[in-house]
């Protein structure tokens, strides 16, 4: 079973994306918009179900991990209308009339987040087609959390590390520094483990160059027309179609991932 242990790392990584989300999301669960609770819910529930998972695997509870994972398609599929709905939040706020960080950097952040769904998305639906096959389906599975882990990172290191620290709006411009060094972290990660078994690395090369390409967006293309006329049409469309377009790409990734020919089984050693 590779990464028998991963389940501490993500109780490390749990624990961080509560201190990290805490002053934005967790402490004030009851003045958050419904928009944005999808997605926080969503992106905890699927942590805390990974970890679960892994911890399972470990025991060798295996028929407990398969039926577990039987809930997988559902959750996904509200993980990715949660995503939707953030990107309609993210445009409201960037922008309003009030002043605020989003003002700078919601175009480039949504951006991100784009490329960030569609890439979970697509891995997601990779663990499904190599479900038989442990050393890639364990990968897999085990790279969406990378593509969560630099905004927990950002926004560690704006309100934790003095260097990045954002006060104030003169201290703006540290935040998209903190925003590369988190997506430079998460990188380092993801090459970090595709060398230490790259004959089953696929998952986290893909995870590598949707970082290098999150990396490249964040800093170049947010203001290209398309994009920007794309981003403010989504403050004013309607949650029903964002809801209905996250149900068809759910459905269709768990269709499309189970009803495919899966991988062959392989030693887990």
């Amino acid at each position: 079973m590779p990464y028998p242990r991963a389940y501490l790392v993500l109780i490390i990584v749990i624990v961080l994306t509560v201190v990290a989300f805490w002053p934005g999301y967790f402490s004030r669960l009851g003045t958050t918009s419904i928009l944005v609770h999808v997605h926080g819910l969503s992106a905890s529930l699927w942590l805390l179900m990974l970890t679960t998972q892994s911890w399972l695997a470990h025991q060798r509870h295996l028929e407990l991990h398969r039926r577990i994972g039987l809930i997988s398609p559902l959750l996904v599929t509200v993980f990715i209308i949660g995503g939707l709905t953030m990107l309609k939040a993210m445009s409201i706020r960037t922008h309003s009339s009030e002043p605020n960080l989003m003002h700078v950097y919601g175009s480039g952040l949504a951006l991100i987040d784009v490329i960030a769904v569609t890439g979970f998305a697509w891995l997601y639906h990779g663990a499904l087609r190599h479900r038989r096959h442990v050393q890639f389906h364990a990968r897999y599975m085990l790279s969406t959390i990378i593509l969560l882990l630099a905004p927990v990172l950002t926004r560690l290191l704006v309100t934790h590390f003095p260097p990045l620290m954002v006060r104030g709006p003169d201290d703006f411009a540290l935040f998209g520094m903190a925003v590369q060094l988190s997506n430079f972290i998460a990188l380092a990660a993801a090459v970090g483990l595709y060398l230490s078994a790259p004959r089953w690395g696929r998952p986290f090369g893909l995870v590598a160059g949707m970082i290098i390409l999150q990396a490249i967006a964040f800093q170049w293309l947010t203001e290209l027309p398309p994009w920007r006329g794309f981003f403010v049409a989504l403050a004013t469309t309607p949650t029903f179609a964002l809801v209905t377009i996250g149900l068809i790409i759910g459905a269709f990734i768990a269709l499309s991932g189970l009803r495919g020919r899966p991988s062959s089984p392989a030693p887990s050693s």
